[in-house]
């Protein structure tokens, strides 16, 4: 779960309804993604233009990178945890865009 005022994401045991984990995010967190395979956390982090790739093995962010546009919004991974899909929207007329990021080389 995305906890945008406070710049985490959590994970949460269903059964128990308890959080297991905490993932100190960029600033605003927004979206986030688990891959089909459970092995990376995709996170927009809309305040910042950027969008993290966490390993969910170890719980460390592998890499942040920058969004194309200001406004990192939605994200969703290809059902065979490839790649990642980014929508970011556009400013004052701006067209809004969709980023791609490849889950295996982190770019």
């Amino acid at each position: 779960m995305v906890n945008n005022g406070i710049d985490n994401v959590v994970e949460i045991d269903l059964r128990k309804w308890a959080i297991t984990r905490q993932f100190k995010t960029d600033k605003g967190p927004y979206n986030c993604e688990v891959s089909q395979d459970g092995k990376y956390l995709v996170v927009t982090y809309k305040s910042a233009a950027k969008t993290g790739i966490w390993d969910l093995n170890t719980g460390q962010e592998l890499v942040r990178l920058k969004n194309t546009r200001r406004v990192t919004h939605g994200v969703v991974i290809s059902p065979d945890s490839r790649y990642a899909f980014v929508s970011v929207e556009g400013i004052r007329g701006e067209p809004g865009s969709v980023d791609v990021f490849d889950l295996k080389i982190l770019r």
